[in-house]
């Protein structure tokens, strides 16, 4: 009797517990693109994220030559990235400002380059695939509290 009682609260738990585990196994998938989007963007390999970091939403909202040019005039006053640090994460299932509907999280860097320091947030979106690609980069410097 014991067994069974057992067995069913496992069950229970299980049942409970299945979609938090998911749900960090995604969020760590997710914290593996940005992390690795972080690193190209420090070490200026611009192409490499287009080609394979990329989600199909953001690049079909802007063309390869776009946001090639955008990254490396716009990052070219940063210097070398020197420090970082992921300070915030968040998720959304929609961004009303777009209109996407689907799985969406946010990592915000604490980083430290050659000109300063900046706030950087890399999005991160779950493709039709079922992978997780950038969705957008945003960044702005970090005022001293």
């Amino acid at each position: 009797m014991l067994g069974r009682t057992a067995l069913c609260l496992l069950f229970v738990l299980g049942t409970f517990l299945s979609p938090q585990l998911a749900k960090a196994g995604e969020q760590e998938e997710a914290a593996n693109v940005a992390n690795a989007v972080m690193t190209a963007l420090g070490e200026k390999r611009y192409e490499a994220i287009w080609d394979d970091m990329t989600s199909d939403v953001f690049k079909q909202k802007t063309s390869r030559d776009a946001f090639l040019s955008g990254l490396s005039s716009g990052r070219e006053e940063l210097g070398d990235l020197t420090g970082s640090q992921l300070i915030d994460v968040q998720s959304a299932e929609e961004d009303s400002q777009s209109g996407y509907k689907g799985t969406i999280y946010s990592f915000t860097y604490l980083n430290s380059y050659s000109a300063g320091q900046f706030h950087e947030r890399i999005i991160v979106l779950k493709d039709d695939s079922g992978g997780f690609g950038m969705g957008g980069l945003w960044g702005q410097p970090a005022t001293s509290q």
